[in-house]
């Protein structure tokens, strides 16, 4: 029983099997099914009118299968490795747990690889429009963290209000259209003293490229 994510935005979402019920914000892995994911701050976050579509999220998930499938991917995510280190790093300078997070992008699963028991992450949910992608990172219990997968786009996050402690995204908000309105989904997904720790790619990135053309 219990509520259940549900498709948006996206034709096929069949993922890794697995069950999830949303008991008094905790989600609690029960049995076999497919998860789906939807958008729960209905209209928030969701790229409409005003909002520049400067990348094509559609396409974006096309190369993030691409990449996943490229027999050379390890040589290019040591970038991804070492900001999520830093990333979860910052989990030891507070005290404070956080038992219910998510990996928002996750990639290929750098997140999850480097957190190592910081924090006191008991559940990570791992986000990403590519299912290509998710299929590289590992579910179930992964010492003591439980993670799951979950193929959803970063424009419409599958969060419950006030449902997590934590939200990682390591070197993915910088493909967004609508970055005010993907913050106020994790805004809204947070408990009131919950954490936001990101990573993205600012305007002066390879500058020196820019220059050259």
């Amino acid at each position: 029983g219990g509520p259940k994510l549900q498709a948006r935005n996206t034709a096929d979402m069949r993922l890794h099997p697995v069950k999830v019920h949303l008991m008094q914000g905790l989600w609690r892995r029960l049995g076999d099914a497919n998860i789906h994911a939807r958008c729960f701050s209905t209209g928030i976050g969701a790229v409409g009118e005003g909002v520049p579509q400067v990348f094509n999220r559609t396409v974006k998930t096309v190369q993030r299968d691409s990449l996943a499938l490229r027999g050379d991917r390890h040589e290019y995510r040591r970038l991804r490795l070492e900001i999520a280190e830093r990333l979860t790093d910052k989990l030891l300078d507070t005290h404070k747990k956080f038992p219910m997070a998510a990996d928002v992008g996750c990639s290929d699963g750098a997140v999850l690889e480097t957190l190592a028991g910081r924090g006191g992450v008991q559940r990570l949910i791992q986000t990403d429009s590519s299912r290509k992608m998710l299929d590289h990172c590992r579910s179930g219990m992964v010492g003591d963290i439980e993670a799951v997968r979950v193929q959803a786009d970063e424009e419409a996050l599958p969060f419950p209000d006030e449902g997590l402690d934590l939200i990682l995204s390591n070197l993915s908000l910088h493909w967004i259209n609508d970055v005010p309105g993907t913050l106020m989904q994790m805004r809204r997904a947070l408990r009131p003293d919950g954490l936001l720790l990101a990573s993205m790619l600012g305007g002066d990135t390879l500058f020196e490229l820019r220059q050259s053309l």
